[in-house]
């Protein structure tokens, strides 16, 4: 099992986020049971999708041996508690996830095909780096400050991956565009950690289904808008509600299958994708919402606030 969550594949990224998930759920993860409720709200905070825990946590426990068996960890499929190896994982996670200089790398990478979106795919002329702040973008749940953008643009300019005009006290362009080294970048990487032709590494972290745009690859650079992509973490968090739901579950089902289709279309329509929130929220809330729905009413919400009109 790869440790390293930069170079892990996606299966074993999500288990390694599980397993940090269930040890900030409980203070004492190899005494004290969490659920699988709790966990999910850890992994959406995380900004992982959690709607495959059962068959991670039985993996987790089967094969890699982190948590106590299933048919005794699990209360109806609802609760779990931690082995002394998981809570060693999560460890190693957590000090990998704080590790600042991992994180302006990955805040570098993300801010870059952000600009490359506005100037290619949003056709604003000269996008601000400092709008980035604005998208309410995340290092695997902690937000990137508006100094750390600022930061991050400066390293880019430094680079030669970015140009643009500068004011005083700023060490990042207030209005960029990318160099033809900076564009080369974006359309040859991968979202995975690899190397660039200047020695520097990149990695974005971003939901499984986006990659930057690659001539290996067909993707949907849309995706790249804020809104597009937090209503995928909606979309990744409702197949686990909905199991535990039995309360207009088949047309919430219906919602969230409009849902994806919306977010994977070639020109995702901000409109409809508002209609059906909203109506997907006033389900849940019919529902009685419960832990995982108020998860799910949040990231709505937070869907919503980024949406254009």
């Amino acid at each position: 099992m790869n440790t390293d969550i930069s170079k892990a594949s996606a299966g074993e990224r999500r288990r390694l986020l599980t397993a940090l998930a269930i040890s900030r759920a409980s203070e004492h993860p190899t005494s004290t049971t969490v659920t699988t409720d709790q966990v999910a709200a850890e992994l959406v905070k995380l900004g992982a999708d959690p709607s495959s825990l059962e068959g991670d946590f039985r993996i987790m426990s089967n094969d890699y041996g982190w948590l106590q068996p299933l048919e005794h960890a699990l209360s109806g499929g609802s609760e779990v508690w931690m082995r002394q190896e998981g809570v060693d994982a999560a460890s190693e996670v957590e000090d990998q996830i704080a590790n600042r200089r991992t994180r302006r790398r990955v805040l570098r990478g993300e801010l870059l095909a952000w600009l490359y979106e506005q100037q290619y795919d949003e056709e604003v002329p000269e996008p601000s780096p400092a709008d980035f702040a604005e998208t309410k973008r995340h290092y695997f749940g902690d937000p990137y400050s508006a100094e750390e953008v600022d930061a991050a643009g400066g390293e880019l300019l430094e680079r030669g991956l970015i140009k643009g005009d500068m004011a005083g006290g700023y060490k990042s362009p207030q209005r960029a565009v990318l160099t033809e080294k900076g564009r080369q970048m974006v359309d040859n990487d991968s979202p995975q950690e690899q190397p660039a032709p200047s020695g520097d590494n990149y990695y974005i972290n971003a939901p499984s289904n986006f990659a930057v745009r690659s001539s290996h690859t067909q993707q949907n650079l849309n995706a790249l808008q804020p809104w597009v992509r937090k209503l995928s973490d909606v979309v990744g968090v409702a197949p686990t509600w909905l199991s535990s739901e039995g309360n207009n579950a088949l047309e919430a089902q219906q919602v969230v299958t409009e849902l994806q289709a919306v977010a994977q279309a070639p020109q995702p329509d901000a409109s409809r994708a508002r209609q059906l929130l909203n109506r997907l929220g006033e389900l849940i809330q019919d529902a009685g919402a419960g832990a995982l729905g108020g998860v799910m009413l949040a990231a709505i919400e937070a869907t919503l606030g980024t949406m254009p009109g």
